[in-house]
């Protein structure tokens, strides 16, 4: 009874207060279950000691797994912007030779991670969309998954504006006034704009895992 209290009410030390209490009186010294809790008998028990070692092996395996997942992802989202903007490129939707249907593969694995994610994040604001919305950090890892989708429209724009693919090739647009065409210019700038915040989020997350060890 008493690990379990211990495992599923891991208070900080100083945080519980007495709220029973009178005012001038110590709440530490007043608190039957502070001086329970904390206890250094309790603390090293061998139950207790087998049940925090199970459950952190547990915890850090799968804190290790997906470390190992993000950094895979940022390489793989790595790989792809540098090649997309390597010299003499102009269109990023052309794939012109052999590293940039490299780097399709790649951004096909990253959108489909994405997207994967964005399911998952949206399951999590069924559960409680208020408590959601007050996390930074999930606000933090929604703006990592939105933002690398808001390519998607803008590079279809940019296709679609039939810009050339290499810098030595003269090409048209497709649209037929200068509106139309500032929009195209304006759709290349903002599919790097969003591939710069796109990576700017995701490589930020790093610290999330890193404040574990």
């Amino acid at each position: 009874m008493l690990a379990a209290i211990f495992l599923y009410f891991p208070l900080p030390l100083g945080s519980y207060k007495c709220v029973t209490c009178k005012k001038g009186k110590d709440n530490k010294d007043s608190a039957g279950f502070y001086r329970t809790a904390f206890s250094e008998e309790i603390a090293e028990h061998p139950a207790v000691q087998t049940i925090l070692d199970y459950k952190w092996k547990q915890g850090n395996s799968y804190h290790n797994y997906m470390f190992f997942i993000y950094l895979l992802r940022m390489v793989i989202f790595t790989a792809a912007l540098l090649i997309a903007a390597r010299p003499g490129l102009v269109n990023p939707g052309c794939y012109i030779n052999a590293w940039d249907w490299v780097r399709l593969a790649f951004e096909i694995i990253s959108l489909y991670y994405f997207v994967w994610k964005f399911f998952d994040e949206i399951g999590e604001m069924t559960w409680g969309f208020n408590k959601y919305f007050k996390d930074y950090l999930n606000l933090h890892q929604l703006a990592a998954i939105i933002f690398p989708l808001l390519i998607i429209p803008f590079r279809a724009a940019t296709a679609w504006c039939g810009a050339p693919c290499d810098s030595n090739v003269g090409g048209g647009s497709n649209s037929t006034s200068v509106l139309l065409n500032v929009m195209c210019v304006e759709a290349s700038s903002w599919q790097w704009l969003f591939a710069t915040l796109a990576y700017f989020a995701n490589a930020v997350l790093i610290f999330e895992y890193l404040s574990v060890y």
